[in-house]
């Protein structure tokens, strides 16, 4: 059973056309409140990581705010969307992903996938 609503977004920056991900994990007890960290893109499945990323905001949330929220069912939630994300957008090409530092030129989500 998974209500919690983490969110995963495929994100295209503008200057390079580089992509990542972008995992939002909202908190239980602070409605507006939402934790945020980013995975680049790379050539493998990174359901894994993009899960873990989750659970670890989930963690830090639980921390911060005595927050209800399973890390684990966080993570599981993450990797589904994850999934369902790749799928949306099989013609997804590989780029020469630059480091962060670019973050400043992203462009509009090209893809979101929630898991409900």
């Amino acid at each position: 059973m998974n209500h919690d609503a983490v969110e995963v977004r495929l994100m295209k920056r503008v200057q390079n056309g580089s992509y990542y991900f972008s995992v939002l994990v909202p908190s239980k007890v602070k409605p507006r409140l939402f934790k945020q960290g980013i995975v680049e893109f790379e050539r493998r499945d990174q359901a894994q990581v993009v899960g873990a990323l989750a659970g670890a905001l989930a963690e830090e949330l639980c921390d911060q705010y005595n927050d209800k929220l399973d890390p684990s069912s966080c993570a599981h939630s993450a990797m589904d969307a994850y999934v369902e994300l790749m799928a949306e957008n099989p013609s997804i090409m590989f780029g020469d992903e630059l480091p962060r530092a670019t973050d400043k030129f992203i462009d509009a989500a090209t893809g979101v996938a929630r898991n409900r």
